[in-house]
């Protein structure tokens, strides 16, 4: 049985669609050998992580999306109790299941690598162009889980048809954000990001009065109303002053992508020694 490396950034779920294809098997049967083997697993992703030879929490943490869904979870990624279950499809691949890669991307690693594979990073909400190629992502059905990337280019819809922010874009620095949080591998504290977002809260945007400005307000006035919908997965159309919790309630029940646009709008200027400042890595 061949067991090739998983390559850094992988998608879990494309590893094992490629290890099944040169074994020439089913994903299923490829899993069957993992059980015959008598090692005891309780998800999938446990399940991976054999083949991978990493463990279930090493493979989430480095190969899945729940990282991202993560990242403001009370639960530390050195926890054994890794919540896959509650997150289904959205571990391995983008919403509605979809997949996106960079073409430039996957040519390179064609070359590099011997085979292209696709990206956890490219399947994070909101990461709609290459922070590299700054080019738009090329979005896939599931099916085309078992092709390589670089056999798809030419094909495909783009993830969003407008042009690649600027540097001081919301969308940019949003993107930026986010791979510097997944590939540290640091998990934001969330005492320290809400000591430090409280501040700026009630000192420069009075956020608790009543003629307090919504971030979402804010946030949607100085984004792409395309990626607002890839971002948050809310329809493209925003009333002012409604409220959007995943934004506006950041305190308390935002998501992920809601508490990095927050973060942003609240701190300006700031939001790259925010990232550093919040990070369990600095509190050490």
């Amino acid at each position: 049985m061949q067991l090739p490396t998983i390559l850094p950034d992988e998608l879990g779920s494309g590893f094992l669609s490629f290890v099944s294809r040169i074994n020439n098997v089913t994903e299923i049967q490829m899993l069957r050998v993992v059980r015959d083997r008598g090692i005891r697993t309780r998800t999938r992703a446990a399940e991976i992580g054999v083949l991978a030879g990493l463990s279930e929490r090493d493979l989430v943490r480095r190969h899945s999306v729940l990282a991202f869904y993560q990242l403001f979870s009370y639960d530390s990624f050195a926890s054994t109790r890794i919540p896959v279950a509650r997150h289904g499809c959205k571990i391995f691949s983008g919403r509605n299941g979809q997949l996106s890669h960079c073409p430039k991307c996957s040519f390179e690693d064609a070359e590099t690598w011997g085979r292209s594979y696709w990206r956890r990073l490219h399947h994070v909400p909101g990461i709609c162009w290459c922070l590299k190629h700054k080019i738009p992502l090329m979005r896939h059905s599931s099916a085309a889980l078992s092709e390589q990337p670089h056999e798809l280019i030419g094909t495909g819809v783009p993830c969003i048809d407008e042009p690649f922010p600027d540097r001081w874009d919301l969308e940019y620095r949003y993107m930026l954000n986010v791979t510097r949080l997944l590939t540290g591998q640091n998990q934001i504290s969330i005492a320290r990001l809400w000591r430090c977002l409280y501040v700026h809260a009630i000192r420069d945007w009075r956020c608790f009065g009543k003629e307090a400005p919504l971030l979402s307000d804010v946030a949607y006035q100085k984004t792409s109303h395309n990626w607002w919908y890839e971002a948050l997965g809310h329809p493209m159309g925003k009333r002012p002053g409604a409220f959007t919790p995943e934004i506006d309630a950041f305190f308390h029940s935002g998501s992920s992508a809601g508490r990095i646009l927050a973060m942003i709008v609240l701190l300006e200027k700031d939001h790259s020694w925010a990232v550093g400042y919040c990070s369990k890595r600095a509190l050490n």
